[in-house]
């Protein structure tokens, strides 16, 4: 699946032996430390949060899709000021 939405062989290969993916941008990077955490913990720790802003400059948003209800929600993630 990610292969035909573009993302490189070597990213995926990397993931699948549970390295970490030699990506490029700083933004990609981030977004799989953040996806990463938060399928593995549920959470997002602060450093991380603090990563993605510093790389997006935006909050953590989620886009949580329910599948065949079609439910969706968006969330401010971490980082509470």
């Amino acid at each position: 699946m990610a292969r035909e939405h573009g993302v490189a062989d070597v990213v995926v290969d990397a993931i699948g032996r549970a390295e970490g993916p030699p990506f490029e941008a700083d933004e990609e990077r981030t977004a799989y430390m953040v996806v990463r955490q938060l399928s593995e913990t549920g959470r997002v720790d602060q450093a991380a949060y603090d990563r993605h802003v510093d790389d997006i400059q935006e909050p953590l948003k989620l886009l949580i899709d329910g599948g065949a209800e079609e439910q969706r929600a968006v969330s401010d993630v971490g980082g509470a000021s």
